[in-house]
């Protein structure tokens, strides 16, 4: 596309946050993680699901090697004034989480790292808490130790090492 000729070709290093991206949004981020190689690190946090237009078409979503029906992730409902109009909450979760689950399996992943980390920002009801982040070679070691620390420890704790979160691989602080 334009954009991705103006800001992505012959540059970068790149980084791509994406944070809070409605509906099919999160497919575009994907998709130009996937094509854009200056793009070395990648941060995806999904918001809203695709609405029902796309499941009424019977689309399939692609992602690289990745593809699934939009009936798996779409789902009628908005907010309105702060008020949620739609299914419950906890049957909207678990498209969610399948959505989640969906786009982390497209990122392509043949020359970058990647890892689907739940980080507890909504809480009292909110369950968008799934991160998708991918990194290019080379890697940063400390993010990478930091994210899959946090992982296997199974808590909720999110506190992070702030002054070697971005060391270059073989360095240290």
């Amino acid at each position: 596309t334009n954009m991705e000729e103006r800001l992505f070709q012959n540059k970068g290093p790149i980084v791509l946050v994406a944070v809070h991206l409605c509906g099919t949004l999160s497919l575009r981020a994907v998709e130009i993680f996937n094509r854009n190689p200056e793009t070395k690190f990648f941060c995806l946090k999904p918001c809203c699901l695709p609405t029902m237009v796309h499941a009424k078409r019977d689309e399939i979503f692609k992602l690289g090697e990745h593809s699934f029906p939009a009936k798996e992730v779409c789902m009628a409902g908005k907010w309105k004034k702060g008020e949620w109009h739609g299914p419950p909450r906890t049957v909207t979760q678990k498209y969610f989480e399948r959505w989640a689950d969906h786009l982390y399996l497209g990122i392509d992943d043949r020359d970058a790292t990647k890892i689907k980390k739940t980080i507890m920002v909504q809480r009292f009801g909110g369950y968008q808490n799934e991160f998708l982040l991918a990194e290019r070679l080379p890697e940063t070691n400390s993010v990478w130790d930091v994210l899959q620390q946090s992982a296997e420890g199974g808590g909720e704790s999110n506190d992070v090492d702030v002054a070697n979160i971005c060391q270059p691989v073989g360095h240290s602080s």
